[in-house]
């Protein structure tokens, strides 16, 4: 029978990924991290993230700016703008963020980190095994193990703990949390990219663009080392679809019709709309979030116990602080940081719930807020517009990205 590593995490995404290779960094005592993934090939879900400075530090701890660097791109601001008549509200000033916080604001795509993060895990390979085309079945507790039958493999999967970091839908969260939920918010993700030189001029701006307007925004800002303009809008969508092509699996709602997502916005500015326009394609999500975190067992399944979860998998969130995957990377240097102290023990697990918890509850409480202030109408808008105009530091987060 295999030897049993000391953790086993399921779930190769950005999480998993940085959890798998913050712990053979950082926890140099572990005697195996086994990572499973049931997809054949590493496939990146989404497009562009922002990333603030509490990611990127990680990445510089991880060794991951250098294969990075051209590829990510520095936006130097964030700025707001009216969507109907596009108009600035407010800009933040990104290009300091080094000096102040220790680490850059950049962009990236998602498959350019996912790629970094699988190269950077490939190379600790002797510490961290990244297992692609594992399906987990079934988890059994025999003593101080946990074992997972996993197809197709012949023998089980046995290690002394089991980290769930397979995402919205997770599997180990399904099976060791069965009353958690996750609803639909009533709200869909419509998502595209274009080639940069496919774009006049005057479209081609450099900073991170959030167009603001009732029931709806827009965020868009290069990346691939701005070659490419990723976009992103948010449109707040009770009740069925508006077309009938729903697939039907959890978060993904099919393809996007332009005249679907007009139709949800309503008018925009022409900046706005030719930005739109220009995308050759849209693929659409159902936005899910989970209500924030109460406390240290929904992250851990009990003091004694060797089950924890990670991500999007404890903790998946509106996506209106675009900190998602940022939460995923804290999470899993804390991870590291727990089992390089505490060893492959639950206490481990228990010190890093304790640490990660109400942080993760912060962040999805502040992303629900920014949905509402961002979606704003009538006097709500107007204040929104009036403040980000006085005062335009509201858009600095130093509780967030000094972390």
């Amino acid at each position: 029978m295999n030897e049993a590593a000391d953790l086993l995490i399921v779930g190769a995404g950005l999480g998993g990924l940085a959890a798998a290779l913050a712990c053979a960094r950082q926890a140099p005592g572990l005697r195996g991290v086994d990572l499973v993934e049931q997809a054949a090939a590493l496939q990146e879900v989404g497009a562009g993230i922002q990333c603030g400075p509490n990611m990127t530090r990680r990445w510089r701890s991880w060794d991951l700016m250098a294969p990075l660097r051209d590829l990510a791109h520095a936006p130097g601001a964030v700025v707001a703008r009216d969507a109907a008549s596009g108009r600035e509200l407010g800009r933040l000033d990104t290009r300091d963020f080094e000096a102040r916080y220790g680490a850059p604001y950049l962009t990236v795509h998602r498959a350019d980190l996912q790629a970094a993060l699988a190269a950077s895990v490939a190379q600790v390979s002797d510490r961290a095994r990244l297992m692609l085309g594992t399906r987990i079945k079934t988890f059994s507790s025999h003593g101080d193990e946990i074992h997972a039958e996993a197809a197709p493999l012949s023998e089980p999967l046995r290690a002394r703990l089991l980290m769930g970091a397979d995402g919205l839908r997770s599997a180990v969260r399904s099976r060791f949390w069965p009353d958690v939920r996750v609803p639909d918010t009533g709200e869909l993700a419509w998502r595209g990219m274009v080639p940069m030189h496919d774009l006049p001029e005057r479209l081609r701006r450099p900073e991170v663009q959030a167009w603001l307007g009732p029931r709806m925004h827009v965020v868009s800002y290069p990346v691939r080392g701005g070659e490419w303009l990723n976009v992103a809008a948010f449109t707040e969508q009770h009740g069925p679809l508006p077309t009938a092509d729903e697939e039907g699996h959890g978060a993904w709602a099919g393809e996007g019709r332009l005249s679907d997502l007009l139709q949800a916005t309503g008018p925009v500015c022409t900046p706005l709309a030719e930005t739109l326009a220009a995308l050759p394609a849209l693929r659409r999500w159902r936005v899910h979030a989970r209500a924030p975190l109460r406390g240290v067992s929904d992250m851990h399944l009990r003091a004694d116990s060797p089950i924890a979860l990670l991500g999007d998998a404890a903790h998946p969130m509106q996506p209106y602080l675009a900190q998602g995957a940022g939460m995923a990377l804290e999470d899993a240097d804390a991870l590291a940081q727990a089992l390089a102290a505490h060893g492959a023990t639950p206490t481990a697990l228990a010190r890093y719930a304790q640490q990660r918890w109400q942080r993760n509850a912060q962040v999805q409480a502040r992303a629900a807020r920014n949905g509402r202030i961002f979606h704003a109408a009538g006097p709500l808008r107007l204040a929104r517009n009036l403040a980000l105009g006085v005062r335009p530091q509201l858009m600095d987060l130093p509780w967030l990205y000094a972390y």
